[in-house]
């Protein structure tokens, strides 16, 4: 899947309006065949040549090869079978397992699995997450924290140190308390692993490694309800790889 490979490298940097492109495709993704430029452009009222800039900018040609790669992308597919209520789901699932390489998620577990103490920096609904994981981690010994509040999570970045690792979640990745843990972690010269949505974030950048969920973004009256469920995949995989190096 060429098109994951390329919106998840490290040297690529979007910015707002690209990353909007990019969330229109993935959450169209299935039916994309029928696309048209200009149905994408009216849509997210922007201008064509938007996006065969950013076509171009991951690689492309133009919009034609984009969309001739996504369509060979779902070839492989289509013998899936899936109801409306579904598709959403379904979506969060195969996007987030494609912006993953194996390689990334072995890594990761490698790194706990390395650590003496595994402390998770995360807030909102993204705790949860952290929570589920950092408790089956615990079966095996393993000291593992999740902070509850802003003020803990500051206290705890403050106090990580030799053979600790960060493990940071953040939908936005650039939310202010994650700038300012990040930048405190930092100091500490610990090993940091990140999950953010789909973007180049702040906290993505200054990972030493960086994982990717796909998020559709979900909010009412400001209030971010968004389905972590991307999160929830990516740490299942690296649980699974985690149980096998105890092995």
């Amino acid at each position: 899947m060429k098109f994951f490979d390329l919106i998840s490298k490290d040297n690529i940097s979007i910015n707002s309006t690209e990353k909007r492109i990019v969330e229109y495709i993935l959450e169209n993704y299935s039916s994309f065949s029928k696309m048209k430029i200009t149905d994408m452009a009216n849509s997210l009222y922007i201008s064509s040549n938007t996006i065969i800039r950013l076509c171009k900018k991951l690689g492309y040609s133009g919009f034609s090869e984009l969309k001739y790669d996504i369509i060979s992308s779902n070839n492989l597919h289509e013998g899936i079978n899936l109801n409306s209520d579904h598709i959403s789901i379904h979506n969060s699932i195969i996007q987030t397992l494609s912006l993953n390489s194996s390689e990334a998620i072995h890594e990761a577990a490698e790194l706990i699995h390395n650590s003496n103490r595994i402390v998770f920096f995360s807030l909102g609904l993204s705790q949860y997450s952290a929570l589920s994981f950092c408790k089956r981690i615990q079966y095996f010994n393993k000291m593992c924290l999740v902070p509850k509040d802003r003020d803990e999570n500051i206290l705890f970045a403050n106090n990580l140190g030799k053979g600790d690792l960060a493990f940071m979640i953040s939908a936005s990745g650039e939310t202010d308390i994650i700038k300012k843990i990040i930048g405190i972690v930092k100091t500490k010269k610990v090993k940091i692993i990140s999950i953010t949505g789909l973007s180049q974030n702040f906290l993505s950048q200054l990972s030493d490694l960086a994982l990717y969920a796909y998020l559709k973004e979900y909010h009412i009256k400001n209030h971010d309800l968004t389905s972590r469920l991307g999160f929830n995949i990516i740490l299942d995989l690296i649980f699974e790889k985690f149980t096998k190096l105890q092995k």
